[in-house]
């Protein structure tokens, strides 16, 4: 015999206008039964948070642990405020709802901030360009350096590349020197 299997499952992408009218619901007190997709809409609300902190930590150029512990406080908790406050939630009946998507919502955050920032110091990062680029020809200059049978070192300086950049950076035949900017 043949058995039919028909299945009533919706895709996702029509479930979705039901669902943002769940997650909007002010003081509809869902639970696991009620709204069952609650954890992943505060995994998805925890993503767009770092998303948007991330990109104000890298373009205000902040630095430092506190920008971390701050990100992390809204990652963790504003969702949890949110689901609490304005929808009274039974957040016990979910299982994963406290922390679930908080360390890839923090690695998100962590990766926008590094991104923006970068992009800010764009300069910076030719001038490292330029001076690594002068040491690897330094380091090939050595290596090729003939070495007589008395253990002299020839002094032909014709293959020395010099470098008068705008970035700065020089070299003559023996040091690289970094010339400090003046900015008018």
């Amino acid at each position: 015999t043949t058995t039919i299997h028909t299945h009533t499952h919706t895709l996702p992408h029509f479930q979705i206008p039901q669902i943002l009218q769940k997650s909007i619901s002010v003081g509809s007190k869902p639970n696991s039964e009620t709204f069952p997709q609650l954890p992943s809409v505060v995994i998805w609300v925890r993503f767009a948070i770092a998303i948007a902190y991330g990109l104000q930590l890298g373009y205000t150029q902040t630095r430092g642990f506190v920008g971390f512990v701050f990100a992390m406080n809204m990652v963790c908790f504003l969702p949890l405020l949110y689901c609490q406050m304005i929808l009274v939630a039974d957040t016990d009946s979910y299982k994963n709802l406290l922390f679930g998507g908080v360390p890839n919502a923090m690695a998100l955050c962590v990766l926008v901030w590094i991104y923006c920032y970068t992009l800010q110091f764009s300069h910076e990062e030719a001038k490292l360009a330029a001076a690594l680029m002068i040491q690897q020809q330094v380091k090939s200059f050595a290596h090729n350096t003939d070495i007589n049978t008395n253990n002299q070192i020839n002094t032909d300086n014709s293959d020395i590349p010099t470098t008068d950049s705008p970035t700065g950076i020089t070299m003559d035949e023996s040091t690289i020197t970094q010339e400090e900017e003046t900015e008018f």
